[in-house]
């Protein structure tokens, strides 16, 4: 049965490595300035099987927040960026194998719930396909379940300038909700939509139903 082998070493800009130790404790701001570029996030070595991802078992598997049974909190978080960097690499060549392993390691790491796993799953939707409606109502659904279990999307962080941009109507919204809303616009409905199927099949362990990767 064909594996393939991650080693979770990421190499981060200053930026995203501030926001990863905010993440981690609430009682340390660390600024970028303070970190050295590059930093390398290490977990420990993972396999993950490509014709089944790892953390298969039972369909309710892991209760939520808790993780993967057998994994460290870390892991899913490193898969997960592992995947943003696969989809972000601007080199054509190999693009169709980088897509098929981020969507891998995508699938794995979801089954984390881990809210920022959700947040990064969002983001990767813009990069699986072209920016069309269907993948910006997925991106939106994903950022609105992950805020909705306890991602810091509070107006000021990094989270809310992910989702608003530049976009001053968004940023001065009460709320995540209300800040999504003010994003999504017209695709409001869809968006809400298909954020509540979203987490209802996160809770029962349907992942091969939450549509990562293609609809």
């Amino acid at each position: 049965m064909k594996r393939w082998y991650l080693i979770a070493l990421l190499i981060v800009a200053a930026s995203d490595a501030a926001l990863y130790w905010r993440t981690q404790s609430q009682q340390a701001d660390i600024p970028a300035a303070a970190i050295p570029k590059p930093i390398a996030v290490i977990a420990r070595t993972s396999s993950i099987d490509v014709a089944k991802p790892a953390g298969s078992g039972s369909a309710g598997a892991g209760a939520p927040g808790t993780g993967k049974a057998g994994s460290t909190p870390a892991e899913p978080f490193a898969e997960a960026m592992t995947a943003s960097r696969l989809l972000a690499e601007p080199d054509p060549l190999q693009r169709t194998q980088r897509q098929e392993n981020a969507v891998v390691l995508l699938r794995s790491a979801v089954r984390s719930r881990d809210p920022r796993v959700l947040f990064i799953v969002g983001n990767a939707e813009l990069l699986l396909a072209p920016p069309d409606k269907y993948s910006r109502v997925m991106a939106y659904a994903w950022w609105l379940v992950a805020c909705e279990r306890g991602l810091d999307c509070a107006s000021g962080s990094a989270y809310a300038a992910t989702i608003c941009g530049n976009d001053v109507r968004c940023a001065a919204a009460h709320g995540p909700r209300e800040r999504l809303q003010a994003a999504a616009g017209r695709n409001w409905s869809s968006v809400r939509k298909r954020a509540a199927a979203m987490s209802a099949r996160l809770d029962a362990g349907k992942w091969s139903e939450l549509g990562i990767g293609g609809p």
